[in-house]
């Protein structure tokens, strides 16, 4: 009677496994950065930047994002100017995700649909 039990319970959890296997990949990690493009630091800026997304591709392309994650890579030109900057932080931290992971490998990046 126990093995009876133990083999429906393993079989329902081998048929549950695809539906929470596909739940993880219907969200995309968003990572805002602060680039500068333009102004007077933009030859040193403009590298960075493309070497950034580059990187961030890559991780998508080669490895299917983070833990299987894609990554949304969300560019906030600031022209190295405090003001843009700081406003720029503050429409990045105002984003309202609609759902967090407790596995989040960026605590500031959030998680939407």
């Amino acid at each position: 009677m126990n093995l009876r039990k133990l083999t429906g319970v393993a079989v329902a959890a081998v048929l549950a496994l695809p539906m929470f296997a596909s739940g993880a990949n219907a969200y995309e990690l968003v990572i805002p950065t602060l680039d500068y493009r333009t102004g007077p630091y933009a030859p040193n800026g403009i590298p960075v930047a493309n070497g950034f997304t580059d990187y961030l591709n890559m991780l998508n392309e080669r490895d299917g994002g983070i833990n299987g994650v894609k990554i949304k890579h969300v560019d906030c030109e600031t022209g190295y100017t405090p003001k843009k900057v700081l406003s720029a932080t503050k429409r990045s931290r105002t984003r309202r995700p609609q759902a967090r992971s407790r596995s989040n490998p960026c605590p500031r990046a959030s998680l939407i649909n």
